[in-house]
């Protein structure tokens, strides 16, 4: 009998390491896909010609670190600050 409840409470762990595995996964994704934004967005007007400096893009990566993101017509350019 405690062998049965140590072998469901064993698959239950492995569950819910697994579950909370894919929600970190999920929430990666999400920042990466969230801070590459302003990358993809220039890189697309870029194709298209209709990159303009005007719309440049200030992101606040971390505390007291950020990077800036400028299209023009032919080039985007990425900077961080150090």
């Amino acid at each position: 009998m405690a062998a049965k409840i140590k072998a469901e409470n064993e698959e239950i762990r492995r569950q819910r390491d697994k579950l909370a595995e894919d929600i970190c996964m999920k929430f990666s994704q999400f920042k990466k896909d969230f801070l590459g934004a302003p990358i993809r967005r220039a890189l697309k007007a870029l194709k298209t010609g209709a990159g303009n400096p005007a719309h440049s893009c200030e992101i606040p990566y971390r505390n007291e670190e950020k990077y800036w993101v400028v299209a023009s017509k032919d080039e985007v350019t990425v900077s961080f600050a150090m």
